[in-house]
C-alpha cells in the first residue's frame, strides 16, 4: 500500500474549513503535552478511503499550534479498534500511523517518526477509535514525539478527541 502524505496546505484548509462556531465544544482535540493541557477546537477528520485518514486539530486558523494523526491500515479503519505503532514496517521505512505536532512553529517541528540514516526512529504511540460514523470520529491518543534532531521530546498523554468528519 502506498503512503499518501498530506501537504501542509491541505491540512490547514481542512482544519480551517471545520472551525468550531464558538457556540459549543462539540468538536475538540484535547491532550497534555509534557503535562501542559492543550485544547484545539478547530478540527477535522479526512478519510482518503476506508484504510487511510488524517485526524487533526488546531488552536487557531493559522494552525501554528496543531496536531495531526496520519493513520493507515491494511484493513478498513473502524470503531472499537486500537492502533499501536512501535516500529517501522519491514517492507517500508514508515509506520502504520504517526503523530505530527506543531508547537509555536511554522512547520511540524515534532513527529513520532524521525528519519535517520539507518531508516527511521519510531516512538511508541497509541490511538484508539471509539466512535466512527459519517459525521464524526471520537477516540483517545497517547504517544511521544521528537524534534528532527531528536534532542527535544514531547510526551502526549490524556489525549481525547471528537472530530468533525469532513470526508
Amino acid at each position: 500500500m502506498k503512503r499518501v502524505l498530506v501537504p501542509l496546505s491541505i491540512v490547514l484548509i481542512l482544519i480551517s474549513c471545520s472551525k468550531n462556531n464558538g457556540n459549543s465544544a462539540e468538536f475538540y482535540f484535547r491532550f497534555k503535552a509534557n503535562g501542559i493541557q492543550k485544547e484545539y477546537l478547530i478540527t477535522g477528520a479526512y478519510f482518503y478511503n476506508e484504510r487511510q485518514c488524517v485526524l487533526s486539530g488546531a488552536a487557531d486558523s493559522a494552525a501554528v499550534n496543531s496536531i495531526t494523526v496520519d493513520l493507515e491500515s491494511t484493513v478498513k479503519i473502524k470503531a472499537d479498534t486500537t492502533y499501536i505503532e512501535k516500529q517501522a514496517l519491514q517492507t517500508r521505512n514508515y509506520p502504520k500511523f504517526y503523530i505530527r505536532l506543531r508547537d509555536n512553529s511554522a512547520g511540524y517541528n515534532y513527529c513520532s517518526w524521525v528519519t535517520i540514516a539507518a531508516g527511521a526512529d519510531i516512538y511508541d504511540c497509541t490511538v484508539t477509535l471509539l466512535e466512527l460514523d459519517a459525521n464524526h470520529v471520537k477516540g483517545r491518543l497517547t504517544g511521544k514525539v521528537s524534534n528532527e534532531t531528536e534532542t527535544a521530546f514531547i510526551t502526549i498523554t490524556d489525549g481525547e478527541f471528537n472530530l468533525k468528519r469532513i470526508r
